[in-house]
């Protein structure tokens, strides 16, 4: 016999396993059973194999659920959506025909009847004239001197004079325009001669005249120059001087002439740019036509 719980060989009799420990439970020799043979008789089947069987059998599929189908347009509201595009475009139809018939009340009643203007007639070309173009108005001139002493041009209005100090051979002559202020700032031109000698040359002449101011060491002249100059198309010695109590400047042109004489021109007044101290550019030893 064996331990029932290390199967170590136990001695007979034996009470406690000499291995383990563990009391030796006697066997009990088992009742032989006899069984009489059931003839077709079916096998019992216990509960729990029932609800065995009952509960590993497989579980139908439950049944699937249907969506509720989807709303889908029908022929009828098709058909409303139609009408209601057609009573749109009837009333807008009707609306422009109402406010058309309204305008053109408006227009053929409460509106003032305004006439209709007439075309202008189309102006009749004429020939026209060919125009001959005015000549300026030639400025007025006087012409004066003599064939001694050379001529001049003078514009406007001159009045002959004789100035104070002045040589008996010359002429004088006072724009009338400033005759008033004759005794201090008119515009007055000389012409006059002087006899040219082989020691009184015109350069001399105005060297002298030029010199006189300085030996007379006369304050009031000043700006005083000598210079070569052409006038018209003769040679000439300019001398310039301005008087300070009067401000007024005196320019005299000196010339030599085939005649043998020294020709002078003079001209004075108040403002070196006027066109007065250019008469002298008019000179000519023959007279001016």
């Amino acid at each position: 016999m064996n331990c029932k719980n290390c199967n170590s060989l136990l001695a007979e009799g034996a009470t406690f396993c000499p291995n383990c420990g563990q009391p030796v439970v006697a066997e009990t020799p088992a009742t032989p059973v006899t069984t009489e043979p059931v003839v077709n008789a079916e096998p019992e089947v216990l509960e729990t194999e029932k609800v065995v069987s009952e509960v590993t059998q497989p579980i139908p599929d439950p049944t699937p659920i249907q969506p509720a189908p989807a709303y889908t347009s029908t022929g009828t509201t098709e058909q409303k959506k139609s009408s209601n595009v057609g009573l749109i475009v009837v009333i807008i139809i009707l609306s422009l025909l109402v406010l058309g018939l309204g305008g053109f009340i408006a227009y053929k009643f409460l509106l003032p009847n305004t006439p209709t203007p007439e075309p202008e007639p189309e102006p009749i070309s004429t020939p026209t004239t060919p125009t001959t173009p005015t000549a300026p108005e030639e400025k007025e001139y006087m012409v004066v001197g003599n064939s001694t002493l050379g001529y001049l041009k003078l514009p406007g209005k001159w009045t002959a004079a004789k100035v104070p100090g002045a040589a008996e051979t010359a002429l004088q002559y006072v724009d009338d325009s400033t005759v008033a202020n004759t005794a201090k700032g008119a515009y007055i031109v000389t012409l006059n001669v002087w006899k040219e000698t082989p020691d009184a040359t015109t350069a001399k002449y105005a060297a002298d005249q030029e010199a006189s101011y300085y030996s007379a060491n006369d304050p009031d002249a000043t700006n005083i120059q000598v210079e070569l100059v052409k006038l018209g198309s003769y040679d000439a010695y300019k001398l310039s001087t301005q008087y300070r109590s009067d401000n007024v400047w005196v320019i005299t042109w000196y010339l030599d002439g085939a005649d043998g004489l020294v020709h002078i021109i003079q001209v004075e007044g108040l403002d070196l740019t006027n066109d007065n101290f250019k008469i002298p550019e008019t000179f000519s030893f023959t007279e001016i036509k």
